[in-house]
């Protein structure tokens, strides 16, 4: 088994080669699981480990050798996919999703955020384009925070 405790990079930065990528495919809630045993898409076991404030993301290298290159692939996952078509619903969006501390990832065509009926509901009154997929969280992720 490979012992990973962070991160090494990203794999949009790494060459890889003609080395084998090998992916761990994560849901939204095992990149933030601090302690986990996976499995790549080729069968090589691997035990994360992360420090209690990391979390993984789309295209993180977990580990990379003279063979081989393994990355985190996101998981489709129960989501909310928001496309705003004017400037105002852009605005009303991004104080709604700020207001309710959402955890939102910005891609070129649209806002996406983990399912939630009450801002679906909230979206569909204030008549902003939004519809229920089963897709990857991934993109530029907004920071969350607490108060």
């Amino acid at each position: 088994m490979i012992m990973v405790g962070r991160a090494v990079g990203r794999l949009d930065q790494q060459w890889v080669g003609g080395r084998r990528l090998e992916w761990v495919t994560l849901d939204f809630e095992a990149m933030a699981k601090g302690h986990q045993r996976v499995r790549t898409d080729a069968g090589t076991e691997v035990g994360i480990s992360l420090a209690r404030a990391d979390r993984l993301a789309e295209g993180d290298v977990l580990y990379a050798d003279a063979e081989r290159v393994i990355a985190v692939r996101a998981a489709a996952d129960d989501a909310l996919v928001i496309t705003p078509t004017e400037p105002m619903q852009w605005g009303l969006v991004g104080f709604h999703l700020g207001n309710r501390h959402c955890v939102s990832f910005f891609q070129p065509e649209a806002i996406v955020v983990p399912y939630d009926h009450t801002l679906e509901a909230l979206l569909r009154e204030l008549r902003v384009p939004v519809r229920r997929e089963h897709r990857p969280l991934a993109g530029i992720r907004a920071s969350a925070h607490a108060h």
